[in-house]
Order: C-alpha cells, then sequence, then structure tokens
C-alpha cells in the first residue's frame, strides 16, 4: 500500500513539475467538484436558503482545502509553520480597511458570528492551499524564479475571480475584485515565498475575510475610499516587492560568503604539520 502511494506520488508530482499550469487547472477542477458534491448533499439534507447555501459551500470548501492540504502535506514544511507571523502582519492592513469602511459607511453588523467565521475561515484555507500551498511550489519545481513564480500565481488567482461574472455582480465590481485579488495574491504569495509558512498565509488571509463577515461596508463607495483602496494596494504590492527582493540580496550575501570562506580556505598558509607532512 505504501508503495503504491509513494509511486502515484512520484507520479504525481513528476506531472505537476512539466505542467504545472495544466495540474493547476486539474486541482481546480476536481476542488470545485468537490465543493459542489458537499454542497449539494447538504442542500438536500438541510434548509435550502440562500443562507444556508453559502454556508453549504463554506463547509465544502473548507472540507476541500483540508483534503488537499493532506494530500500535499509533503510540498509544505511543517517546521516552518507559524515561523513568519510577524511578516505577515503588514497584510492585516487588508482587515484595518475592511473595518474602517464598515464603521465609515454605516454598514449592519454580522448577526451569526458563527457563520461569519465559517464564511471568513473557508475560502482562507481552500485558496491558499490550492492557491500559494500547491500552486507555487509546482511552478518553483518547474525551474521558475521566485518572482515568475509569484506572479503567474497572482494573476491566475486573481482571474479566477471573474467567474464572478456568471452571477449577478455588475462588471465594474468584477474589475476591482480581481485586482483586489491579484495584490493579495502578491502579498501572501510574497510571505509564503519569503518565508515558507502557509499557516500564517491562512490565519492572515482568515482574518482579513472574517472581519469582512463580520463588519461588512455600508453603501460604498465614495471618491475619497476609492482613492483610498487605490494607496491600499499600492502599499501592499511594494511590501511584496520589499519582500521578493530582500529575499533575492538575502541569496546573494549568502553565495557571496560561501564563495569567501572557499576562497579563504583555499588561500590559507599551509600549518606547519602539514609543511612537515610535506618534506
Amino acid at each position: 500500500m505504501r508503495c503504491c502511494t509513494s509511486l502515484s506520488n512520484n507520479v504525481m508530482d513528476k506531472f505537476s513539475a512539466r505542467h504545472p499550469i495544466l495540474f493547476q487547472l486539474l486541482v481546480f477542477i476536481a476542488a470545485f467538484i468537490l465543493v459542489l458534491v458537499v454542497s449539494l448533499g447538504a442542500s438536500v439534507t438541510c434548509s435550502a436558503e440562500a443562507e444556508a447555501q453559502n454556508m453549504h459551500v463554506a463547509i465544502g470548501r473548507l472540507i476541500a482545502g483540508g483534503v488537499l492540504f493532506l494530500v500535499f502535506i509533503r510540498y509544505f514544511n511543517i517546521k516552518k509553520q507559524l515561523s513568519g507571523i510577524v511578516v505577515m502582519l503588514p497584510a492585516l492592513l487588508f482587515a484595518v480597511w475592511n473595518i474602517v469602511l464598515h464603521f465609515s459607511t454605516g454598514g449592519v453588523r454580522a448577526e451569526n458570528y458563527a457563520c461569519a467565521l465559517i464564511l471568513g475561515l473557508a475560502p482562507a484555507v481552500f485558496e491558499e492551499v490550492v492557491f500559494r500551498g500547491v500552486f507555487i511550489h509546482n511552478l518553483r519545481a518547474n525551474g521558475r524564479s521566485p518572482m515568475s513564480a509569484l506572479l503567474i500565481s497572482a494573476i491566475f488567482f486573481g482571474v479566477v475571480h471573474m467567474t464572478n461574472l456568471l452571477g449577478s455582480q455588475h462588471i465594474i465590481n468584477v474589475i476591482i475584485q480581481v485586482s483586489y485579488s491579484i495584490v493579495v495574491g502578491l502579498v501572501f504569495g510574497a510571505i509564503y515565498i519569503r518565508t515558507g509558512d502557509l499557516v500564517s498565509v491562512i490565519v492572515a488571509h482568515a482574518i482579513i475575510d472574517i472581519s469582512s463577515k463580520i463588519l461588512p461596508s455600508g453603501q460604498v463607495i465614495a471618491f475619497q475610499w476609492c482613492i483610498a483602496l487605490i494607496a491600499l494596494l499600492v502599499v501592499e504590492t511594494f511590501y511584496a516587492v520589499h519582500l521578493m527582493h530582500s529575499m533575492a540580496a538575502d541569496s546573494t550575501s549568502a553565495s557571496r560568503s560561501g564563495k569567501s570562506a572557499a576562497l579563504r580556505l583555499k588561500c590559507s598558509p599551509i600549518s606547519a604539520q602539514t609543511r612537515g607532512n610535506l618534506v
């Protein structure tokens, strides 16, 4: 049994390394089907009201995210989890934005905190495992540079949100969501690549989404709030770039230190004992 599991993992890893984007699409489709099956099953046995259906989908996403985490757990360095909390903190400005927007626009606070918690946690687990944990790993295994892997994963993450056009949302709102999601993908991806800590990224994503569920905004948005949102996205984008540059600088410094040590060893004077042996 262990031999078969190891063989299937090797085949999966080789395919995902050669075709990371195709593999990502297949993973996303498989996860979507699992979410659909769970939500439909829950709808048959439980209430079919809109709020209940949203909960069913959220539970399905939680289950799918947990299953994918276990399937691809070999991709994650367990020892690094929760090591990047400090690096993650600037991403919480998105949560601060949600809170400020709620109180400034007269939003109505959520009545059911338990539902808000699940609705906020579900996309955090599902999306971070799929788009950061699995996708970035496979892009790097394919030979992509950290920056290339970051850009591809963030753009893919943003484009996926265009599926909201299938609902009743206005195209302008969807364009804003796609732009917002790309920046979020850049920040979370940079944190993950920099630290290897997926759990902290999930926590940050969950805090941001939960804050928007518990404290939703009211009627939006005045012009000044649009400018403030653009400023926030620019700041977070610069933070993602800073993380990648600092990672590259650390890598270069380590490489130079290694070369210097090797050069010192090569050029060091021969010890007296060594000279004696040579004589």
